[in-house]
């Protein structure tokens, strides 16, 4: 998972705490070597200044303690047991077991949020994901006796954060409304099965524009994949914290499924996702709560790791009238 994954979890975590009456800690897998020690977790990593825990007031954090070289040394001879997959299932369930046993006799709620059990695949193979059934939040909180989790992702900001992105945003020039888009999709996994040509993102663009000559276009982002043209060039200038600020600044985010469609949702952005084939709305997305562009095609959700045997019509099925009619109907009902 990635710090979409991790928004996820921020909704399991405060759900898991209502449900509990007490804050649970989110931690990663024990090594060997932290269950020599007497550590139920990962002694070397703090999520406390991961980019999406940080200042979670309804998280409880470990503390990092740098490792010796036998530590780590152990901890990766172990690992490579765990890359069989009966190891890892017997290694974990034993975690699991183990945490809530420390739970039930007063001890700290020890969450693991990288344990494979608790993901929202049921399984995966170098060529495709396995996708549970249900929603994602409610398969990976139900080991935790949660039935459905209501909660949004939550972020948490310092004033010192707001104050950088306003002075961000007013040195750009977007001091009143403007749409936040990002064209760009993570690769690392789908590759470009969760894309929309670049085209056509411009078409939306120049269309938006001609409609609201007043009101700026940002591009969010990284960039990877190309500039926009005729937009305010914000990428590469925030980290995802900062990112999630300028979208909830925004009359309207556009973009696909992704980190920062999560992110849109965790500070109440309106948002317009254009959603392919890889998952579908209903099991990771937020339809009750954002707009969604998807073809729903037959092959949907694949979970295929990059490849396709049917053209990519999932995202290329999607025009851009449609897309610049939704988008421009959003904001009409925004800036009346």
């Amino acid at each position: 998972m990635g710090l979409g994954g991790d928004l996820i979890w921020t909704a399991i975590l405060k759900a898991v705490r209502d449900h509990d009456g007490e804050t649970p800690v989110a931690c990663f897998m024990p090594g060997i070597s932290d269950l020599l020690a007497g550590r139920l977790y990962e002694g070397s990593v703090s999520l406390s200044d991961n980019a999406v825990f940080r200042h979670n007031p309804f998280v409880a954090f470990t503390e990092a303690r740098r490792k010796s070289l036998g530590s780590r040394g152990l901890d990766t001879g172990a690992r490579l047991i765990l890359k069989f997959p009966p190891a890892r299932r017997c290694y974990e369930d034993w975690i699991f077991r183990r945490a809530e046993r420390v739970r039930a006799e007063g001890g700290p709620h020890f969450v693991h949020i990288d344990l494979q059990r608790h993901s929202y695949a049921a399984r995966q193979t170098r060529r495709r994901t396995y996708w549970k059934q249900g929603r994602a939040v409610d398969a990976m909180a139900e080991p935790f006796g949660v039935e459905r989790v209501e909660e949004p992702p939550n972020l948490h900001f310092t004033q010192d954060e707001r104050s950088a992105v306003s002075r961000l945003l007013a040195e750009a020039g977007l001091h009143k409304a403007f749409v936040a888009i990002e064209p760009d999709t993570n690769r690392d996994w789908f590759g470009e099965l969760r894309a929309w040509p670049m085209d056509r993102w411009q078409a939306v663009v120049d269309r938006v524009r001609e409609a609201h000559p007043d009101l700026p276009v940002a591009q969010v982002g990284l960039g990877r994949s190309g500039i926009l043209e005729g937009i305010v060039d914000l990428t590469g200038r925030t980290g995802f914290r900062d990112a999630a600020l300028v979208i909830g600044s925004a009359t309207l985010f556009i973009g696909t499924e992704g980190g920062l469609m999560h992110a849109a949702r965790a500070v109440d952005a309106r948002a317009l996702i254009l959603w392919g084939g890889v998952t579908l709305p209903e099991f990771i997305g937020y339809p009750d709560h954002q707009t969604t562009i998807c073809k729903h095609v037959f092959c949907a959700p694949c979970g295929n790791a990059g490849w396709c045997l049917n053209g990519h019509r999932c995202m290329l099925d999607i025009e851009v009238g449609e897309v610049a009619d939704t988008a421009l109907h959003l904001l009409n009902g925004e800036l009346g």
